[in-house]
């Protein structure tokens, strides 16, 4: 299991107990100081309502932000009910996103664009939140349905909260994770040029001019990647070779399947211009047992082409080949982005090409 998964699993371990605790201590005491027509009616009418107003609340308060700090918005997500721009024009739609209950894209539209107002203004918004919510239980009288009903909508709104402030990689990107992934300098050029390149793919153009980071950092590494993916679409191999090496030499900063699909990415670099001796000895000496696991079960059209070349041209194995064939269509669907499928699928079938031309007498599935 990965370890973002054992600490989504914590996450959500932890909120399930605030649930009770609520449930325990406010909803059911709630019961016997006011009078309604139907308990589990009003308790859970109490709990969505607290549930769509803190959803609201939190993306008012990522546009708020944005703007305030030198931002456009180019869509809103609620619980994937988007409404987003389209050539200028804005349109509503079903889209999915990357939070827990929804997401703001936003890009710089000034240069020194400040990303910290965009990502502390939803906890900015529930303080206010959550003072108000108090403010009406202190005053409002003890028999009250109002009274108890900003509590819980307040103590739900904590709980999606918490699992928004966590400083680290959950199952879906929090706004407590990219704060810590900028605290240094170079990380807020790196999160602007991203969110410039995440506007260019939402609108369906291939991104160009991408900035080039000497610092590795997870957020100059993704970043440095697309520039990667810019130089194979043009096979400019030797400065996306230098690229890459770059990253190589800092393993430690990244995750293992950043580095796995970097190293599938030199793979396919050097199997492509090097002799066949430079590639072989490259693959048998700097991949270990790990990383060639990794390499031949990775999902991604990375690994996929640079496992398509190994199999081809190292380990010569045609059924291998095949399989990578049979997968194709899947990768392409799941990890890569509208505007970059038409690069990818350049780049798998110059791998093809060159398997086919070491192997002639080779027969390939119709």
């Amino acid at each position: 299991m990965r370890k973002e998964d054992l600490l989504s699993l914590f996450v959500y371990g932890i909120m399930i107990v605030i649930a009770i605790y609520i449930g325990l201590m406010v909803i059911k005491p709630a019961f016997t100081n006011i009078e309604v027509s139907n308990e589990y009616v009003f308790a859970i009418a109490s709990i969505l309502a607290g549930f769509l107003i803190n959803v609201v609340l939190a993306e008012i308060g990522h546009v708020i932000g944005a703007l305030l700090g030198g931002y456009s918005i180019i869509s809103v997500n609620l619980l994937g009910l988007c409404l987003y721009k389209n050539q200028g024009e804005w349109e509503m739609g079903i889209r999915p996103y990357e939070g827990l209950t929804g997401e703001t894209k936003i890009i710089p539209h000034r240069k020194n664009a400040k990303p910290l107002l965009n990502l502390w203004s939803g906890l900015i918004l529930y303080v206010i939140e959550f003072a108000i919510g108090i403010t009406m239980y202190v005053l409002l009288p003890q028999d009250s349905w109002l009274r108890y009903s900003a509590v819980i909508v307040i103590s739900v709104g904590g709980m999606l909260m918490f699992y928004n402030v966590m400083p680290f990689k959950l199952d879906t990107m929090t706004d407590g994770y990219r704060l810590a992934l900028i605290t240094k300098g170079v990380n807020v050029e790196a999160y602007n040029e991203l969110m410039r390149i995440d506007m260019e793919t939402h609108e369906g153009k291939i991104p160009t001019d991408i900035k080039t980071f000497s610092e590795i950092t997870s957020l100059t590494a993704q970043v440095n990647l697309y520039r990667v993916y810019e130089l194979l679409g043009q096979r400019l191999y030797a400065p996306a070779e230098e690229i890459l090496d770059n990253i190589l030499a800092q393993p430690g900063k990244l995750n293992d399947t950043t580095n796995g699909r970097v190293m599938s990415q030199k793979l396919y670099v050097m199997i492509l211009t090097k002799s066949h001796e430079e590639a072989e000895k490259f693959y048998k000496e700097k991949l270990d047992s790990k990383q060639k696991h990794f390499l031949a079960s990775d999902l991604s059209m990375e690994s996929l082409r640079a496992y398509l070349l190994v199999s081809g041209t190292i380990e010569e194995s045609l059924s291998e080949c095949v399989y990578v064939l049979e997968r194709k269509e899947r990768a392409l669907k799941r990890s890569v982005e509208p505007g970059r499928k038409d690069i990818e699928i350049g780049l798998f079938n110059d791998a093809l090409r060159l398997v086919k031309e070491k192997h002639p007498d080779w027969e390939w599935p119709k």
